[in-house]
């Protein structure tokens, strides 16, 4: 009997480190399940052509957007992928990595098709240059160029109080329209250029 007793702490132990293996075991299987997979859809968003297929991802890996090829929209150019449909949201360009941390439905960014600005007259007052233009349709701004530098945003009419040289000098100015696009600005083709010659006044 006494050598029975003795070896129930042995039995006992023998039982806890079996049920903890057993434990630990079932943990290893369950780490090493089916991982987890988001899907990614692609909605033209009122263009035209057959949308790109679903793409089925990993959770922590990342898919190469499509490129937008084949798809349209009249009066619009194609601008990546957004997160909205408003293009609103975060936006994606086109052929870039995308990791999506839900399954998820990204629509196609349209930018306005922006048309070159017709500039209405190029003069002088006082020497200084004043240079007009005609509204673009959809355009939220316009940026001006003189002798290819930037002149930064503008509207018109634009009267350019830098350039007055002495002496006389001619600046050639270009005008571009653009709408605000993710990230920064998109411009529209650029006007025809006009020379202006530029002259010191007092």
């Amino acid at each position: 009997m006494k050598n029975i007793f003795k070896l129930f702490p042995v039995i006992i132990a023998t039982i806890i480190i079996g049920f903890s293996m057993t434990a630990c075991d079932t943990g290893t299987t369950d780490l090493g399940g089916t991982p987890q997979t988001y899907t990614v859809t692609f909605n033209l968003n009122g263009g035209s052509g057959t949308a790109p297929g679903k793409q089925a991802v990993n959770a922590g890996s990342g898919i190469t957007l499509p490129s937008g090829s084949g798809i349209t929209k009249s009066g619009y150019i194609f601008g990546g992928w957004n997160t909205n449909a408003s293009g609103t949201g975060s936006n994606y360009p086109a052929g870039s990595s995308y990791t999506p941390s839900a399954s998820i439905t990204l629509y196609a960014k349209w930018n306005v098709s922006l048309s070159a600005p017709v500039i209405l007259t190029a003069t002088t007052t006082y020497g200084i240059p004043v240079i007009t233009w005609a509204k673009v349709p959809g355009a939220d701004g316009y940026i001006v160029y003189r002798n290819d530098v930037n002149m930064s945003f503008q509207t018109s009419p634009f009267t350019d109080l830098w350039a007055t040289t002495s002496p006389p000098t001619a600046c050639t100015y270009v005008v571009y329209a653009y709408v605000w696009g993710v990230p920064g600005i998109i411009l529209g083709p650029p006007s025809l250029p006009v020379t202006v010659t530029a002259t010191i006044y007092y």
